[in-house]
């Protein structure tokens, strides 16, 4: 003899309403989101294309150049930010240890 298996339901009858033309809208600010940021990538993506073809074009010397300066600018310059930042605190903390305060600068009357 064979049992009948029914299967089990999962929800109740008010959320199998819902189903037919009644239904729940879906979230429109996740919808908004992913549409902007297929937008974005869109938009990223023709960019990085443009930029692929504008560097095709390029002769090597430019190429050359456009490398160095790239360097320069990737590493001088946070090199050189970094150093100002560090020699700033260096004095900050040496002026709080040895506790010296800059002296006031003493005006002559000019008559």
């Amino acid at each position: 003899m064979m049992l009948a298996i029914t299967p089990l339901r999962t929800y109740s009858k008010a959320i199998r309403t819902l189903k037919g033309k009644h239904r729940m809208k879906t979230n429109t600010r996740f919808q908004s989101f992913v549409t902007d940021v297929k937008v974005a990538g869109r938009a990223f993506t023709r960019a990085v294309n443009a930029g692929a073809r504008t560097l095709a074009a390029q002769s090597w010397p430019v190429l050359l150049v456009a490398a160095i300066v790239l360097a320069c600018i990737l590493t001088i310059i946070p090199l050189a930010v970094t150093l100002f930042i560090a020699f700033l605190v260096f004095k900050y903390v040496a002026n709080a240890i040895f506790d010296r305060r800059p002296r006031p600068v003493a005006h002559r009357d000019v008559e």
